[in-house]
């Protein structure tokens, strides 16, 4: 059996913070490419629609000025005319954080399997039909989740206790789906063998459990964010390098959120899959890396 999956079937927190550790440096490469296409891309979007000039940006300093521009973006947000750029904003964003993800479980996959990650090697396997896969995948998810969940809160208009009893099924019932995404990207399965795949291996107990513990993960991260919040705004204020320092500390917490997210996923994935074999036999083409 492969040492990580070995782990993954043993003690899974600790062999997923460590696959974090490993790839986490080259991760926050990956996430900064990303934060750099997103704001290409919404930015550029917003700078075509508004007309930011640099005398506007000049101006930003001054709270009356920064305000306006809050304005105008709102202006923008609403006016029915700009919802055709402002979803294909959204699908650029969408399409580039499905890439970033999906290079993230290659090179999860590389380590796993390899024992070793290589940035350049993994790089060069993101560009493929799998990115368009992960997007199509977890939209859809996305979107069923958001609609179960508003169906369970807005069945108080048929009897005020509903929401407490459909709420909690609904989100055991979202959570049951959690090996959707890794069965197909990492194990290369179909979207309907996935579903299966999942739904075998996540019962309602499993499901019950990883709500439990995505509420703790949430719980201990929105206290991290809080915290180094304050670090940052603090940061922020230090001339010349405040904003540096501040960008840098924002892409850290992403890179390991990034990095745990996925080791987390791919570690689950891999506790129920069958035995790999040890890293000097397995082959890089197998799985998520082969179309």
């Amino acid at each position: 059996m492969n040492n990580y999956q070995r782990g993954f079937k043993g003690d899974i927190f600790n062999a997923i913070f460590n696959l974090t550790g490993k790839i986490i440096m080259k991760v926050s490469g990956v996430y900064a490419l990303n934060m750099l296409g997103m704001i290409l891309i919404f930015g550029g979007v917003i700078v075509g629609l508004i007309g930011i000039d640099q005398e506007m940006l000049q101006g930003l300093q001054d709270p009356t000025e920064v305000q306006k521009l809050s304005e105008e973006m709102a202006k923008v947000f609403v006016d029915p005319t700009n919802l055709v750029y402002l979803f294909l904003a959204l699908f650029g964003i969408g399409l580039i954080s499905s890439w970033g993800y999906y290079f993230a479980f290659i090179l999860a996959e590389m380590q796993v399997k390899s024992g070793v990650a290589n940035f350049n090697t993994a790089l060069g396997y993101s560009f493929r039909k799998g990115v368009i896969e992960l997007f199509i995948i977890g939209t859809l998810q996305y979107i069923i989740s958001v609609i179960l969940l508003t169906l369970s809160i807005v069945s108080y208009l048929l009897l005020p206790f509903l929401p407490f009893i459909l709420f909690p099924v609904a989100l055991l019932f979202i959570f049951r789906f959690t090996l959707l995404i890794p069965a197909a990207v990492v194990g290369g399965y179909s979207f309907v063998d996935s579903i299966e795949y999942s739904l075998k291996h996540i019962n309602w107990m499993r499901s019950l459990k990883l709500v439990g513990i995505a509420f703790l993960f949430f719980m201990a991260v929105f206290m991290a964010s809080f915290l180094i919040g304050l670090f940052s705004v603090a940061f922020a204020l230090i001339p010349g390098i405040g904003q540096i320092i501040q960008m840098i500390i924002q892409i850290a917490l992403g890179s390991f959120l990034m990095a745990f997210t996925v080791s987390a996923l791919t570690a689950l994935y891999y506790r129920y899959e069958e035995d790999i074999s040890g890293e000097d036999e397995v082959s890089l083409e197998d799985h998520l890396i082969a179309d």
